[in-house]
C-alpha cells in the first residue's frame, strides 16, 4: 500500500528516511517487497496506465500479457496488472511481539495492565494519572488510535473522529501459492494515490453499476498469504462513533464470493476477525497539541500500519527539536 498513498503531507514523506534508518528490529519481510494492482476492466487499466505516468516506472511497473497470465488468479479475468515494487510486507503476528522485544532490550519500560485515567499538563511537566501513580515527564505523547475520545472528547468532536469497523477473514485456499500483496479495482477506490486519478471516477460509476453491494459495505477486495499458506481476504467497511457489537454476516458471504471470484476456486473459512481505527473527513492524521509539551497522535483513516513508522519518526523529531 504504500505505493499506492498520496504523499501529500510531510508524514508521507518522511516514510521513505524510515525505510533507510538501522538499526531495526529483526523482523522479517514476507514474501517479495511488493504488491500487485489488478486490473479486470478497461477503466481500471486506464487508471493504473495513468498512475504509472504519474508516479514513473521506479514506483509503478505495468505488466505484459505474459506476466498477467502467471498471475495466481481466475484465468482470463485481468486485463491489466501494475506490480508497486518498493511495498513491503511483515506478518502483524510476529512484528508486534518483536517490537516490544527490540525495545525492552533498549532500556524502554512498558507499564503493562495499566490504565490512564488522565494527562495532564503542569508548568515544566506532563503529568499521566495511572491506575498504578503518576508518571512525571517533560513530554508525553497520546497515541491510542480510535480512543482519542476517551480522554480528549472536545478534540475527538473537532476534528469528528469517528470509528471504522472493517471484517476480515482468513482462508484456506488449497494449493494456490500468492508471492506477493494482491489489490483490485475496489482498492483503486480506496487509497488516495489510486483514487486520484482520472479513471477512478469510471471506476466508481462501473462499479457501482454492476456490483451496489460492494459499495455499500464499502469493500476494499484484497489478499496476502500467511507464512502457513492460508490467505488473509478483506475487506469491508462501516463507521459510526460507536460500533456496534454485531457482525453482519452479509459482509463474509459477499467477500467469500468476491474471492472466489478472483482466484478461480472456492474458499473455506478459517478465522473471522475485526478490527477498529479512526477515521475522520477532515484528515488522514490527526496531530493536536491541546496542552504544552502533550501531543495527541491518532492516523484517522486506513494507512495506520503503513505509515506507522514514518509518522513516529516525524512526531519524535519534532518533540525532541
Amino acid at each position: 500500500m504504500p505505493a499506492a498513498g498520496r504523499l501529500r503531507t510531510p508524514v508521507h514523506r518522511v516514510i521513505g528516511r524510515t525505510r533507510t534508518v538501522p538499526p531495526w528490529p529483526p523482523v522479517r519481510a514476507r514474501g517479495r517487497t511488493s504488491s500487485f494492482v489488478l486490473a479486470r476492466g478497461d477503466d481500471e487499466r486506464a487508471l493504473l496506465e495513468e498512475f504509472r505516468d504519474e508516479r514513473g516506472g521506479d514506483q509503478v511497473t505495468l505488466l505484459g500479457d505474459e506476466a498477467i497470465a502467471a498471475l495466481p488468479v481466475a484465468a482470463g479475468t485481468v486485463t491489466g496488472a501494475a506490480l508497486l515494487p518498493l511495498d513491503l510486507r511483515v506478518d502483524p503476528r510476529e512484528a508486534v511481539p518483536a517490537l516490544a522485544a527490540w525495545l525492552s532490550d533498549r532500556g524502554v519500560r512498558f507499564h503493562r495492565g495499566t490504565h490512564v485515567g488522565r494527562i495532564e499538563s503542569t508548568e515544566g511537566a506532563v503529568v499521566v494519572r495511572t491506575s498504578r501513580g503518576d508518571l512525571r515527564g517533560r513530554r508525553a505523547v497520546h497515541a491510542v488510535g480510535h480512543d482519542v475520545d476517551r480522554l480528549f472528547p472536545d478534540l475527538a468532536e473537532e476534528w469528528s473522529v469517528h470509528r471504522c469497523r472493517l471484517q476480515m477473514l482468513e482462508v484456506d485456499a488449497g494449493d494456490l501459492r500468492l508471492e506477493s500483496a494482491l489489490l483490485t479495482g475496489t482498492s483503486m477506490l480506496r487509497y488516495g494515490g489510486l483514487s486520484a486519478m482520472p479513471s477512478a471516477a469510471r471506476v466508481r460509476e462501473r462499479i457501482a453499476r454492476e456490483s451496489p453491494e460492494l459499495l455499500d459495505v464499502v469493500m476494499n477486495l484484497m489478499s496476502t498469504q500467511r507464512p502457513d499458506g492460508a490467505l488473509v481476504l478483506g475487506d469491508t467497511h462501516h463507521y459510526a462513533r460507536t460500533p456496534p457489537p454485531f457482525d453482519d454476516e452479509h459482509d463474509a458471504e459477499l467477500l467469500l464470493r468476491e474471492g472466489a471470484r478472483l482466484f478461480g476456486r472456492p474458499l473455506r473459512v478459517l478465522w473471522r476477525w475485526r478490527g477498529i481505527y479512526a477515521t475522520s473527513p477532515r484528515a488522514e492524521f490527526l496531530v493536536a497539541e491541546p496542552a504544552p509539551g502533550l501531543r495527541v497522535v491518532s492516523v484517522t483513516s486506513g494507512i495506520g500500519m503503513t505509515t506507522a513508522f514514518g509518522l513516529a519518526n516525524t512526531m519524535v523529531d519534532d518533540l525532541l527539536r
